[in-house]
């Protein structure tokens, strides 16, 4: 009993340290997986927590929700895919796990403005 009150105080109370190291791993892992198809579900269950406290979690430590997180981390590597590797739009696309261009254009823009 005393095991289950401990591991919920670390993990959902006010146990900063472990919370911390909870989003700093998915933080981690969110960088060395942004090329495969990417869910924040997925990231919770690797971790081994709800994906609601997750969630909230990230977005109160990191100020923006996970699925942004990884949505900005899919648009700066394409932006260093497009300058580095001069592939085209598609090809980059297609790297980064889109469904089309069309999804990548319209996640581009919204993220750069352009």
């Amino acid at each position: 009993m005393l095991g289950i009150v401990s591991y919920k105080y670390k993990n959902y109370g006010d146990g900063g340290n472990r919370t911390e190291e909870v989003i700093n791993e998915a933080r981690q892992l969110m960088r060395e997986r942004v090329h495969h198809s990417l869910r924040a579900e997925d990231i919770a269950n690797s971790l081994g927590v709800g994906y609601s406290w997750f969630r909230q979690t990230f977005k109160r430590i990191t100020g923006i929700a996970p699925a942004q997180y990884i949505s900005r981390l899919l648009i700066s590597r394409a932006k260093e895919i497009l300058v580095s590797e001069q592939q085209s739009i598609s090809e980059t696309a297609y790297t980064l796990g889109f469904e089309s261009v069309g999804q990548f254009s319209t996640l581009f823009r919204k993220i750069e403005g352009i």
